[in-house]
C-alpha cells in the first residue's frame, strides 16, 4: 500500500480537528485540510484515505465522526511531544514517511475499514465550510473598506 500527499493531508486533519471526547467531524476535517494544503480534499480522496486509515487502525469511526487512534498518537507524542507549535507542512511531510516506512507493505483490506460516510455528507459539510468561508472573507472585505 502506498501513502500518498493527501492521506498524510488527511490523518493530520483528524489529528488536529479532533477533540477528545467528540473526535473529528467532516466539517473541521476539510476545514483543516484547506488550511494546510490551501485545497479542498474531494470525495475520492477522503473515502480512499479514510478506508486506507481505518484499515490499519489509525483511524476509528464512529457517528460520522473520526479519531485518530492510540496508534497515531503514540508516534506523533513521539515526534512531537507536548509541543504547540510545529510546521503544518513538515508534520504532513513525517506523516507520510511514517505512513510508508510503517504501514508501506500491508495489504489493503478496503472492507475493514469501509467508511459510513457518504457522497451527501461529505458535500453537505464541503457545502457549509464554502458558505464559512466566504462569510468570513466578506467579513474581512467590510473591515478593509471602513480603513480606507
Amino acid at each position: 500500500m502506498t501513502f500518498d500527499h493527501s492521506d498524510a493531508l488527511l490523518l493530520e486533519s483528524i489529528k488536529l480537528s479532533q477533540s477528545d471526547d467528540d473526535g473529528a467531524s467532516l466539517l473541521e476535517i476539510i476545514k483543516w485540510f484547506d488550511y494546510i494544503n490551501h485545497a479542498i480534499i474531494t470525495y475520492q480522496e477522503f473515502v480512499s484515505g479514510t478506508e486506507k486509515l481505518k484499515s490499519l487502525g489509525l483511524v476509528r469511526e464512529q457517528s460520522k465522526r473520526l479519531w485518530t487512534t492510540d496508534i497515531f498518537e503514540s508516534w506523533w507524542a513521539k515526534k512531537y511531544g507536548t509541543k504547540s507549535r510545529f510546521g503544518l507542512l513538515k508534520a504532513m511531510e513525517e506523516i507520510k514517511k511514517y505512513l510508508n516506512r510503517d504501514f508501506g507493505k500491508h495489504q489493503q483490506k478496503l472492507d475493514d475499514g469501509a467508511t459510513n460516510f457518504t457522497k451527501d455528507d461529505f458535500e453537505q459539510s464541503k457545502t457549509e465550510y464554502l458558505k464559512r468561508a466566504d462569510e468570513a472573507l466578506k467579513t474581512l472585505d467590510k473591515r478593509q473598506k471602513k480603513r480606507k
